[in-house]
C-alpha cells in the first residue's frame, strides 16, 4: 500500500466556534456537536477521522486523476482534514470548497503559515521568519502577524495554522528550525509566540505550537532521520518546555509534537516524541496542562 505524506493525528473539533474563539455558547454548542457526530460514527469512520491528508492544489478540471484521488479520500475513507501545499488562491479556494462538499462531516483545513499564508499560497501579505521578530523583540508586531495571517488564511477557508515555531533556537548547527525561531531566549520565544497565538485566534484559526518537546537543540534534520538530543533533563526543562509553556497559557488549541528524543529521559526508550506517551501524556497533558487537540509532524518523514 503507498505511504500517503503527511498523515497526521486528529481528533473531532468544534468547527462551528471558529469565528469567535472566546465564546463559550459557541463552545458548548459545538462540544455537543461533536459527541452527537462521534455517536454515530463506525469504527472506520472514527479511523478516518483521525488522518490528514496533504494536498497540492491545482486547478484541476474534474477528471483529472490527482484531484479524483483526494475526493475518494474524502468519500471512501472519511478524512478529518486535509493539509495544503502550494498553489494559487483560486486554486486553493476551489478545491477547499469541492473537498467540503463531498465530506459528510466537515474537513479541517490546515496550512503551515508561520510567515504568513505566502508560505503556502503564491498570493497574501509575505512576511520575514520569526527571527526577524524576534530581533524586534515587539509582542505588537508578533500580534500583527497573526492577526493578518488569521484574515487572510480564513478567506481561504482554512481553519487551523500550523505555527507558531516555539523552538528555541540553541544550536548554531540546526539546519531544520534556525531562522524559523524567534531566537535563542526562551522568554522571547514564549513571549512573542503568545502573542502571534492571540493574533491569529481572536481573528477565528487555531494555533499550532510546534515543534513540542523542542527542535531547537538538534544538528539533524527530523525529515532524514530521528534527531537524539542529548541536554540533561534540567536543561530540557528550563530551556526547551518553557515556550511551550507560554504558548499553552496563551489558549494554543493545538500542540504539533515532533520526531525526535531525548537520551536523558529513560521513559522515552529511544522513541521518537510522537509515539512516546511518556511526553504527549505525562508532561504535556499532565505537567503542562494542555487539554486541546494534539496533532504529529509529518509521517513521511525520515525521524520516526
Amino acid at each position: 500500500m503507498k505511504r500517503h505524506p503527511w498523515i497526521l493525528l486528529l481528533l473531532l473539533l468544534p468547527l462551528g466556534c471558529a469565528g469567535s474563539l472566546g465564546s463559550r455558547d459557541k463552545a458548548a454548542k459545538g462540544s455537543k456537536w461533536v459527541e452527537k457526530q462521534l455517536a454515530t460514527l463506525t469504527v472506520e469512520q472514527k479511523v478516518g477521522q483521525i488522518m490528514a491528508i496533504a494536498y497540492h492544489p491545482r486547478f484541476y478540471n474534474e477528471a483529472d486523476p490527482h484531484f479524483r484521488r483526494m475526493m475518494a479520500l474524502v468519500r471512501e475513507y472519511h478524512l478529518g482534514g486535509a493539509t495544503f501545499y502550494r498553489g494559487d488562491p483560486y486554486a486553493v479556494a476551489r478545491c477547499i470548497e469541492r473537498l467540503q462538499s463531498a465530506a459528510e462531516i466537515p474537513l479541517l483545513m490546515m496550512a503551515d503559515v508561520e510567515w504568513g499564508v505566502t508560505m503556502r499560497i503564491n498570493e497574501g501579505t509575505p512576511f520575514l521568519q520569526n527571527m526577524a521578530v524576534g530581533a524586534t523583540g515587539s509582542e505588537d508586531y508578533a500580534y500583527e502577524q497573526g492577526r493578518i495571517t488569521a484574515e487572510e488564511a480564513r478567506a481561504f477557508g482554512i481553519h487551523v495554522a500550523y505555527a507558531p515555531t516555539l523552538d528555541v533556537n540553541s544550536n548554531p548547527d540546526n539546519i531544520i528550525v534556525n531562522t524559523r525561531a524567534y531566537g535563542e531566549k526562551p522568554e522571547l520565544a514564549g513571549r512573542l509566540g503568545a502573542a502571534f497565538i492571540r493574533g491569529l485566534q481572536a481573528h477565528g484559526i487555531y494555533a499550532t505550537i510546534k515543534h513540542f518537546p523542542g527542535h531547537g537543540d538538534t544538528n539533524v534534520d527530523s525529515h532524514l532521520d530521528l534527531p537524539v538530543i542529548t541536554a540533561s533533563q534540567a536543561r530540557v526543562r528550563s530551556v526547551e518546555l518553557p515556550p511551550f509553556q507560554a504558548g499553552i497559557d496563551a489558549g494554543a488549541k493545538m500542540v504539533m509534537v515532533s520526531h525526535l528524543t531525548y537520551s536523558a529521559f529513560p521513559q522515552m526508550e529511544g522513541r521518537p516524541a510522537t509515539l512516546d506517551p511518556y511526553f504527549i501524556q505525562e508532561v504535556l497533558k499532565k505537567e503542562m496542562g494542555f487539554q486541546g487537540m494534539v496533532v504529529t509532524d509529518a509521517m513521511d518523514m525520515g525521524g520516526w
